[in-house]
């Protein structure tokens, strides 16, 4: 586990908050996420309209939603996740930089990277000790 950064409580002084590495690897896999899903609401902004751009961004993030993030209702299992996130990942990053958005299309294309190989090195909720709470993140967020 790593320091992330520090808060502070008027009883005890500073409190520093410990970030365990998987933390932070779901952290940067949740930003590369988002990251996808605003590269297709700009792409669908710039190829249709508004409303292109706001129904790319919500199909994206439902789809995401049930068959990708850590509490899907149907989670696919880890190879079929990481090859669809590095796809999706690529293939929206190439219609960034064919629409005008080079930097943002070439990040993300290397996110795409990242985010596939985070979907083969988290685990899976089905191996992950639950906490009775429910609104507990199950990688501790």
């Amino acid at each position: 586990a790593g320091e992330l950064g520090s808060a502070y409580d008027s009883r005890r002084g500073p409190v520093v908050m410990k970030v365990s590495r998987m933390q932070l690897l779901a952290a940067v896999a949740l930003l590369i996420e988002i990251s996808l899903w605003l590269g297709l609401a700009i792409v669908g902004m710039s190829r249709w309209s508004w409303v292109g751009a706001v129904l790319a961004f919500v199909a994206a993030a439902g789809v995401w939603a049930v068959f990708m993030s850590p509490k899907g209702a149907w989670r696919l299992p880890p190879w079929p996740r990481a090859l669809i996130a590095l796809t999706l990942c690529v293939l929206v990053g190439m219609m960034l930089i064919d629409t005008g958005w080079p930097r943002w299309g070439f990040f993300l294309t290397l996110g795409g990277i990242v985010l596939g190989v985070t979907e083969l090195v988290l685990p899976d909720l089905s191996r992950v000790r639950r906490d009775p709470t429910p609104t507990r993140h199950p990688y501790g967020l």
